[in-house]
């Protein structure tokens, strides 16, 4: 009987608290759906699209071999696929668009069976047919049905025919090194009729999938080297699938810290709206406290009143989740998520609802059980010696805060206290991680470039005259020659940079110890280190065409994307020495430069024979982190806002409920002004005691923070604090509380003693 008249008095209140917790929860239950979605998104979307577990060089794979390979009863499938520069018109093969053909059917069917955004994939034999990559129908404003002129060749591309673009995909491909480059995927039914119109790569790779994954790498490395006679290099898609998942990784924190402190907010505000609540049930109620409702009686009583309000909000909480979905993962995320639409995910909607309803009704139970009405004077015990040792009215605010009072007003305060220090703390840890963010993306020496310029080629000999140009130079203070070649560093092949001269400036920046000076030592990134389980001083087995070795692990550098993998996790670098000595063959020649103030390097474009300069680059784990950053702005608002409503709610509350006490106050001599600055004097210490213990929480928490985001993007790790930047929303913390303390102190001057002392 109590509950529905309850209810019906507070129908308004209880439908403001429904739509707003369920609001809040709905928040938190979408985050967490996209925090998990990104962590299995790239792993979905390899399985969905059939993506290869090896890959090796296919040259001397003849179709026999591919058969015998493909019968093996641990390969799934296998194809050959090789690059030719072919991009319909009006791109340019070569340069703003390219072509992975396959020479066998299984390509694009059992094996690198890309993701269809729109139209289809192109039907078996059907040598007319395409499908082009996100990129290349962004570049080339394609879309699916459209015809479309294909050109061949580097130099006097030529057209080979019309070709109807069936499908826009995205694949393995299109999410690593390659992301961004436009790309087209050709059947080997259409490379069967254009044989003599295109130009082939210089080496065919053969993709492997494997039924046990990871497991039957050395077992179809062993049946590879069988078929073609002699030992091959096979890469697996480990480190490739590792990194991405990394990447990944940084996102699923960001988001999950985004629906952990959602559902905080959400509790602490709730929590406050159903201690005001329940004590104005128990106010209504002074009757059966009076006739001695006993503690259990009273813990049910609650219970029942908390009951309908978590399950109506859990409700809404989960149909605004339903709604959001569609819009989460973001970012790289979703990018690779091959299932983005309308989903639920039944684990977090049950723990969070199940949590959530648990929180409500003990929380309901526990105020009530606690509360006692209006009129019966709460106990206050001894706030400590040093609120003791203040002025009376400084001491009486510092008793409102922080002492242990009972009832719903000592409720509020404490969560106002423990609300403030996590806005502030969450607040200071948020603006570090993105000061932090702001320099990686800023610093090119954070991210694998120590210098300010290089170059690439193919060919020695315009790298050789354009670094004989460079050094003549005035603009170019210094010049470090090198080649990229490919080693295998404990059976993993690894895309390594070796260099001709001892300038360690202009070489990859180290994390931590030193730069190889000799044959047998060597640097590692540090994803590799981490997936050899090599750290510093430890040895690594090399191995390269002309034989094996030994090297000593003497340091940790993050890599430029100068090479093929375009990572700037993975990667190695030893001396030339060492590539001499194992026989190693570049796979493509370059340098770097320091170049004199002012000088960019497109300046120096004019300097150089048939090679392009190019400048420091943002590679694409750093790109991807950059996706992110709204995130910490996100996460400053949620937290700004709960500071905020939890401080409001505790200082409205004091005045409110203890209305008996400022008029006893009043009546003992204290004047208005003396019971607003009371009221003052509680925001300040609130405000004071969680900016000093949020600063060191904040601080601690954001070092922490990037230091696992570095840590997982493979960038060196330098956390920064922009202390002006924090000084200023201490500053606006405290000022905001102590406005609120203003507006709230007013209602302080307006009680009325007389009125108060004549009802209790």
């Amino acid at each position: 009987m109590l509950t529905k008249a309850f209810n019906r008095s507070h129908r308004r209140s209880l439908v403001a608290f429904v739509l707003l917790a369920g609001l809040g929860l709905g928040v938190a239950i979408t985050a967490a759906t996209g925090a998990r979605r990104s962590a299995t998104a790239y792993d979905r979307l390899r399985a969905k699209t059939l993506a290869f577990d090896a890959i090796t060089d296919g040259r001397e794979l003849t179709s026999e071999g591919m058969t015998r390979l493909t019968g093996l009863p641990f390969v799934t499938a296998a194809a050959r696929f090789t690059y030719t520069p072919v991009a319909p018109a009006p791109l340019i093969p070569g340069q703003t668009g390219g072509a992975f053909l396959g020479l066998d059917d299984d390509f694009l069917n059992r094996v690198y069976r890309p993701l269809v955004l729109h139209g289809r994939l192109p039907r078996h034999g059907a040598a007319d047919e395409v499908v082009i990559n996100e990129a290349m129908a962004k570049d080339g404003h394609f879309h699916a049905g459209q015809r479309v002129t294909l050109r061949s060749g580097f130099e006097e591309p030529k057209d080979i025919g019309l070709v109807t673009v069936v499908g826009v995909v995205r694949g393995q491909f299109d999410v690593g090194a390659n992301a961004g480059n436009a790309s087209m995927l050709l059947s080997a039914a259409f490379g069967a009729r254009h044989t003599s119109d295109l130009q082939l790569g210089p080496s065919p790779a053969c993709m492997v999938r494997l039924r046990h994954g990871e497991a039957d790498i050395a077992r179809v490395q062993r049946a590879i080297e069988g078929l073609v006679g002699h030992e091959v290099q096979l890469m697996s898609s480990r480190g490739e699938a590792e990194s991405t998942n990394r990447t990944l990784g940084v996102q699923t924190f960001a988001v999950n810290a985004v629906a952990a402190l959602a559902f905080l907010a959400t509790i602490v505000a709730a929590g406050q709206a159903l201690a005001r609540l329940l004590a104005d049930a128990t106010n209504e109620a002074p009757l059966l406290f009076a006739l001695g409702l006993r503690p259990r009686q009273r813990t049910v009583l609650g219970v029942a009143l908390a009951v309908p309000m978590a399950l109506a909000s859990a409700a809404v909480g989960v149909a605004v989740a339903i709604v959001a979905s569609p819009r989460v993962p973001t970012g790289l995320a979703r990018t690779v998520d091959p299932d983005v639409g309308v989903h639920i995910d039944l684990v977090v909607v049950l723990a969070a609802v199940g949590l959530w309803f648990v929180v409500l009704t003990l929380g309901g139970g526990a105020l009530t059980r606690w509360a006692r009405p209006a009129r019966v004077q709460a106990r206050v015990r001894r706030s400590g010696s040093l609120g003791a040792s203040l002025p009376l009215v400084p001491r009486l605010g510092w008793q409102l805060a922080i002492g242990s009072t009972q009832g719903p007003a000592g409720v509020a305060a404490r969560s106002a206290l423990v609300a403030t220090t996590l806005a502030v703390g969450g607040l200071v840890g948020v603006l570090m991680f993105r000061a932090s963010l702001g320099l990686l993306l800023d610093d090119p020496s954070l991210r694998g470039w120590g210098a300010d310029a290089g170059l690439t080629t193919d060919s020695r000999e315009a790298l050789t005259a354009s670094v004989t140009a460079l050094r003549n130079d005035p603009r170019v203070r210094a010049v470090a020659v090198g080649q990229i070649v490919d080693l295998v560093i404990d059976g993993q092949a690894v895309e390594t940079y070796a260099f001709d001269d001892a300038n360690p400036s202009l070489r990859p920046p180290l994390h931590s110890g030193r730069t190889p000076v000799r044959a047998g030592e060597i640097v590692l990134g540090p994803d590799t280190a981490r997936l050899l389980r090599r750290p510093i001083g430890s040895v690594v087995r090399l191995r390269g065409p002309a034989g094996r070795d030994t090297a000593r692990v003497v340091g940790i550098a993050s890599f430029p994307e100068a090479g093929n993998n375009g990572d700037v996790g993975n990667g190695a670098l030893v001396s030339t020495d060492e590539t001499t000595r194992l026989g190693s063959e570049p796979n493509a020649g370059l340098a770097f430069m320091r170049l004199a103030p002012g000088t960019k390097a497109d300046d120096l474009q004019g300097v150089v024979q048939d090679v392009e300069v190019i400048g420091p680059f943002v590679p694409s784990r750093v790109h991807n982190l950059g996706e992110v950053r709204s995130v910490p702005w996100l996460l400053a608002a949620l937290l700004g806002l709960i500071g905020l409503a939890s401080v409001t709610h505790a200082l409205v509350r004091t005045v409110r409920t203890r209305r008996r006490e400022l008029a006893i106050l009043a009546a003992l001599g204290a004047v208005r002004r003396e019971l607003r600055r009371m009221v003052a004097w509680q925001a300040t210490w609130i405000a004071l005691l969680g900016i000093a213990v949020g600063l060191v929480g904040g601080v601690i928490l954001g070092r922490a923070a990037w230091t696992a985001t570095a840590r997982s993007a493979g960038v060196i790790n330098q956390p920064v604090i922009r202390w002006l930047l924090v000084l200023a929303s201490v500053i606006a913390v405290f000022v905001v509380v102590v406005a609120v303390a203003a507006a709230t102190a007013r209602a302080a001057r307006r009680v009325d003693p007389a009125v108060e002392l004549r009802s209790a």
